[in-house]
């Protein structure tokens, strides 16, 4: 509590030539700003208390935060190497349509050539 000596301040008001009357108006309005504007000792440590105890429930939440986010990039990571492996899969099979398709065209070209190359020995011979 801030110590405030209303009867030491009337004197040095009146003594200065201020009124009695206006000195003790004057002095209960400081003094009733003083007790209610100006924080305490306790007030203080009352907030110092309420500031530690936010600290702390930041650095929980900071850490849940932390661990929450580890847990879904780690998720996001197993599903990425899933679709990956979803996506070799797809590929391959195209891969393998391809292969076949290439294999096709190739031996209907051979069996063309060797149609062709036949009727020309006919019709030469």
């Amino acid at each position: 509590m801030l110590a405030f000596d209303t009867h030491k301040f009337v004197k040095d008001l009146t003594r200065a030539g201020m009124a009695v009357e206006q000195a003790e108006v004057l002095a209960e309005t400081y003094a009733t700003i003083l007790t209610k504007q100006v924080a305490t000792k306790a007030d203080i440590r009352a907030l110092q208390k309420q500031i530690t105890g936010l600290t702390s429930d930041m650095a929980t939440l900071d850490t849940s935060l932390r661990a929450e986010i580890a847990a879904l990039e780690e998720s996001i990571r197993k599903d990425m190497i899933a679709l990956e492996e979803r996506m070799d899969l797809k590929l391959q099979a195209v891969q393998q349509r391809l292969e076949r398709k290439i294999v096709t065209t190739q031996m209907i070209g051979v069996l063309a050539s060797c149609t062709i190359i036949g009727f020309l020995l006919t019709i030469l011979t």
